[in-house]
């Protein structure tokens, strides 16, 4: 697929790279940390990718996914270099095959992004 650059809160998914799911805490506090655990932690309240979650905790997702959005330093991360990698659906709105629906099954939805080839995979 071609790449179509698009801003955070243009997304009805919310998806995470696959180097960001480390367990823990780091040592040193980085900007948006405490935004991307709330926002982490809301995801997984819910049902898997959030499908079929309630209206308040989408409100609630979309709200901390706003604030860690506003707290990230890169100016134009749907750009970015940073984007390029593997990235695991972790909450989403959509209600089709992208969230992973499989008539009655919800699975893992994984999205390569390669910048400099200009292109993505869903898998």
């Amino acid at each position: 697929h071609a790449f179509q650059p698009v801003t955070l809160s243009s997304l009805p998914s919310l998806i995470v790279k696959r180097s960001s799911l480390r367990c823990g805490k780091p040592m040193m506090s980085a900007p948006g940390t405490d935004h991307k655990s709330k926002l982490f932690q809301l995801c997984r309240s819910g049902p898997k990718n959030g499908v079929d979650a309630p209206e308040e905790l989408i409100s609630q997702v979309m709200e901390a996914a706003k604030a860690l959005e506003e707290s990230n330093p890169t100016a134009d991360l749907s750009t970015s270099a940073a984007m390029t990698g593997s990235w695991d659906l972790i909450f989403t709105t959509n209600k089709g095959a992208s969230a992973g629906i499989l008539g009655p099954f919800v699975g893992d939805v994984k999205q390569i992004i390669d910048m400099e080839g200009g292109f993505y995979l869903n898998k």
